[in-house]
């Protein structure tokens, strides 16, 4: 095995390690881990909600990856999620769950991430008035 065959896979490996560090904070707090090129994820923590995983996937796509509040999200992960698990979101709409796991009409699995930043002020509002 030539050098070049050793140091790839271990350069590889060390990358792959990494990723995790590689998490994005989101304004409200959650964090936000890309999984490749269309997929993320909110990781769970105590909280996570619906609506906390769409204000973190749209502050994601919007300040995270710099794309337009006009860029579709689709929810990936099928509602409702068991505690303890992440929930997967997707700028295709290829395996998308049949519902974003909010409260509203209309139905349908995705959102913009302008709304999902709207959400984010909503919560703000709702925790200063508590």
């Amino acid at each position: 095995m030539t050098l070049r065959n050793r140091v790839i896979p271990l350069l590889l490996a060390a990358g792959l390690a990494a990723w995790p560090a590689a998490a994005w904070q989101s304004d409200n707090s959650f964090t936000v881990r890309q999984l490749d090129q269309n997929r993320f994820e909110v990781l769970s923590r105590g909280g996570l909600g619906a609506s906390d995983a769409w204000c973190a996937a749209g502050d994601f796509v919007v300040r995270g990856l710099r794309l337009s509040r006009s860029t579709q999200i689709w929810r990936i992960s099928e509602p409702p999620r068991r505690s303890g698990e992440s929930i997967v979101f997707s700028l295709s709409s290829k395996g998308a769950a049949s519902s974003t796991g909010l409260a509203s009409f209309g139905g349908g699995s995705s959102l913009s991430a302008g709304h999902g930043q709207n959400i984010c002020s909503s919560l703000r509002a709702m925790r200063r008035e508590r």
